[in-house]
């Protein structure tokens, strides 16, 4: 029998709906499956940082290891094996994606955890794909960083005069920190609630001041003089190291040829 038009719409239409919600059900799963997942990651994640608290609890874990490993087996890779099984097809990207968290100091000094960090980066696939795109990436902010540390170099003025704070100054010493502080407007104190002095925020803070030096018309105007000398000094520091490590080699080789001397 054939159908009419508006018979063939509504069984396409039907069809269609009914491929529509299979796949809502599915997605749902496939996001239940990946909050799952990073849940266990994030398990991960806290248990590294747990294991190299102490060479202890690291040589414990690796007495109980019951799959093959080597000297060269990372304490990531260990950890992935051991919890998703040494033969998941996945095991590799697990670590390496573990890997990165620790890299990035995912979960402390105040970052977010292992489960939003993935959440909000694609997933286990989106924080280890491509790596020449990474590097490019890591290239690049790397560089926004470097203009930020040197922002006044480009012309840049602090819109903040310094203050002058030996309490403060004392508590800090001498690393740089990041510190959120709100004003007590009846005692006019200022107030310290949070402080860090982690890279990993530091970083932030340098790469954001970065970007906002970038899109000045001072630093177009001084960025190739600027890059030009911080390049210039970082030759010069090299120099001095290899001098330092000559020096010590040095010292080395005469110690050598005196014990020689004295055994002969």
């Amino acid at each position: 029998m054939k159908l009419s038009n508006e018979m063939l719409t509504i069984e396409v239409e039907k069809t269609l709906h009914e491929l529509q919600s299979k796949h809502a059900e599915w997605d749902k799963q496939q996001r239940y499956a990946d909050t799952l997942l990073y849940t266990l990651l994030e398990g991960c994640l806290d248990f590294y940082y747990f294991v190299r608290k102490d060479e202890r609890y690291e040589s414990a874990f690796k007495s109980v290891c019951d799959f093959k490993w080597n000297s060269k087996t990372t304490l990531a890779t260990l950890i992935t094996k051991a919890v998703f099984g040494a033969k998941a097809k996945k095991g590799y990207a697990y670590a390496k994606a573990l890997a990165e968290a620790v890299r990035s100091e995912i979960g402390v000094n105040g970052n977010v955890g292992m489960a939003q960090w993935l959440k909000e980066n694609g997933g286990v696939n989106g924080v280890i794909r491509n790596e020449k795109g990474e590097s490019t990436a890591k290239a690049e902010r790397d560089y926004r960083i470097l203009v930020g540390k040197n922002s006044e170099r480009f012309g840049i003025k602090a819109k903040v005069a310094p203050i002058h704070a030996p309490q403060l100054a004392e508590v800090i010493g001498d690393e740089e920190c990041v510190m959120l502080v709100a004003r007590n407007a009846d005692t006019e104190e200022l107030i310290v609630k949070y402080m860090s002095n982690s890279n990993a925020i530091k970083d932030r803070m340098y790469e954001r001041l970065g970007e906002l030096t970038m899109g000045k018309e001072a630093y177009r105007e001084k960025r190739a003089e600027v890059i030009e000398e911080i390049e210039q000094e970082g030759d010069e520091a090299t120099q001095e190291v290899l001098e330092a490590l000559n020096a010590v080699k040095s010292k080395v080789a005469q110690a050598e040829e005196e014990e020689a001397l004295e055994a002969a």
